[in-house]
C-alpha cells in the first residue's frame, strides 16, 4: 500500500477512536441521575419544595412531579374544615358539611393551582429498565411566598368589603341581603385564612400575615344577625323526623334562627307519601317546601321534588324515600337558599 494511503487510513481510524471515546466519556443515559433518588441534593429543603414524580409519559411525570410540590403546602382535608367550621356552624351532618366545605376550598383549589404556575420542571430521564420516566420538579419558596401574600392581602380586602356592606346604615338593604353580604365576607375569610396557612407551610413559619378584620369579629357579627333572622318551620305533621330536622338545619347553615312564634319569615311544605297499585311494595313521594314573608305571606323561595321508591316491604320503601327527601335538602335545596341569597348581593 503506498505510504500516503497508509497514512490517511492511520488518521481515519485515530479519529474513529476519538469520537468513539468521547462518547464514552458522558453521561450515559441509562444512569440513574442522583436527583431521581434525592431531590434535595440539588435545591435544598431550605430553599425550595421540590418533587420527583414518575410515568408512562413525559408528561405524566411532569404532572405527577407538580402534584407533588403542591401536595407539601396544600392543606389536607381535616386542616380546611376545621378553619372552616371555625366560622360556620356545619352541625353533625357529613353531607351537608361537604356541601360548604365545598363552596369555600374551590376558590382556594383555584387560588392554589394559579401560584403553581411559579413550579419549574427542571429535569426529566427515562429509565430503560423499568421503562419509566422520571421528572424533577421545585418551587422556589421565597419567590412564591411574595405571590401568596398578594393573593392574601386580595382576599382580605373583599372580607372588608363585604364585612362593610353587612355593617352599613341602609335602609334598602333587607336583613336577608346583609346575612347574605356577611356569609360572603366569612367565606372570603375562610379562604384566606387556609392561604396564610398555606404560606406559613411554603415560608416554613417566616412569613406571615395580620387580618384587618379578626376571625372573632366576623363570628360575632354572625351570632348577632341570626339573633335578628327569625325563622319558623311549620311543616305538615309527618312520621319522618329526619325530614324536618334536615329542613332546620339547611337553614341554620345559612344563619337562620329558628323560631317557635312571632317569626319574619316561615318555611311550609311538607313530605308526604302514598302507596302505589301495583305488584311489589312500591311508594310515590313528593316534597314540597316554601319560604314566605310572615307579614305579607309573600313568597320568595320554593322547592320541589317527587319520585318514587320500592323495597321489600312498604315501610322500608318509605324509610328509603325519607333518605332520599333529606339528600335532596341537604343539596338541591341547600343550593337554592344559596343561589338566592347570591342574588341579593353585588359580587365584587
Amino acid at each position: 500500500m503506498p505510504y500516503n494511503l497508509r497514512l490517511v487510513s492511520v488518521l481515519v481510524f485515530i479519529v474513529l477512536l476519538g469520537c468513539s471515546s468521547g462518547q464514552n466519556l458522558k453521561t450515559k443515559p441509562s444512569e440513574r441521575p442522583r436527583w431521581v433518588d434525592d431531590p434535595g441534593r440539588m435545591y435544598p429543603f431550605e430553599m425550595y419544595i421540590s418533587s420527583v414524580g414518575t410515568g408512562d409519559t413525559p408528561e405524566a411525570a411532569r404532572n405527577n412531579a407538580i402534584t407533588g410540590v403542591a401536595q407539601v403546602f396544600k392543606l389536607d382535608i381535616k386542616a380546611q374544615e376545621d378553619i372552616i367550621e371555625n366560622y360556620f356552624e356545619t352541625g353533625a351532618d357529613e353531607e351537608l358539611n361537604l356541601k360548604r366545605s365545598s363552596s369555600v376550598t374551590k376558590q382556594i383549589n383555584v387560588t392554589t393551582d394559579q401560584n403553581l404556575k411559579n413550579v419549574v420542571v427542571d429535569k426529566t430521564w427515562f429509565s430503560p429498565k423499568d421503562a419509566r420516566h422520571y421528572a424533577l420538579a421545585y418551587i422556589d419558596r421565597d419567590q412564591t411566598s411574595e405571590i401568596y401574600l398578594k393573593d392574601i392581602k386580595k382576599a382580605d380586602d373583599e372580607v372588608a368589603i363585604y364585612f362593610g356592606k353587612f355593617s352599613e346604615n341602609d335602609a334598602g338593604i333587607s336583613k336577608l341581603a346583609r346575612l347574605a353580604y356577611l356569609n360572603e365576607s366569612m367565606s372570603r375569610a375562610a379562604s384566606r385564612d387556609i392561604l396564610i396557612q398555606q404560606l406559613s407551610t411554603l415560608s416554613r413559619g417566616e412569613a406571615s400575615y395580620t387580618p384587618a378584620i379578626a376571625p372573632t369579629e366576623l363570628i360575632s357579627a354572625r351570632n348577632k344577625a341570626r339573633k335578628q333572622i327569625r325563622v319558623a318551620v311549620r311543616l305538615e305533621k309527618s312520621e319522618w323526623s329526619e325530614f324536618e330536622n334536615a329542613v332546620r338545619e339547611v337553614l341554620q347553615s345559612f344563619g337562620f334562627s329558628i323560631v317557635p312564634d312571632n317569626p319574619e319569615y316561615v318555611i311550609t311544605g311538607g313530605l308526604s307519601m302514598r302507596k302505589l297499585e301495583r305488584e311489589g311494595f312500591f311508594i310515590r313521594w313528593q316534597l314540597d317546601l316554601h319560604m314566605s314573608e310572615a307579614a305579607t305571606q309573600t313568597e320568595f323561595l320554593s322547592y320541589s321534588d317527587e319520585g318514587r321508591e320500592g323495597h321489600q316491604s312498604y315501610s322500608e320503601a318509605e324509610r328509603r324515600a325519607a333518605r332520599t327527601a333529606k339528600s335532596k335538602i341537604n343539596g338541591e335545596f341547600y343550593k337554592k337558599i344559596e343561589n338566592y341569597l347570591s342574588s341579593l348581593i353585588k359580587k365584587k
